[in-house]
């Protein structure tokens, strides 16, 4: 449970550091955000990110 608890952290942090660096690039709108943030949480399971679900090619 206590590893679960550490990894969903760290997916949540990751996720917020990438949401910030988008947002200075002007890749992510803050109305956008606010309004995802404002939406109930969604029923079921959770699921778990691939490594490399963040990575952008630019290539």
């Amino acid at each position: 449970m206590v590893l679960d608890y550490l990894t969903i952290l760290a997916q949540s942090t990751h996720a917020l550091l990438g949401l910030g660096s988008w947002s200075t690039l002007n890749l992510v709108k803050t109305e956008d955000v606010i309004k995802v943030s404002n939406m109930p949480d969604a029923n079921g399971e959770e699921e778990e990110f691939e490594d490399g679900w963040d990575c952008i090619d630019v290539t």
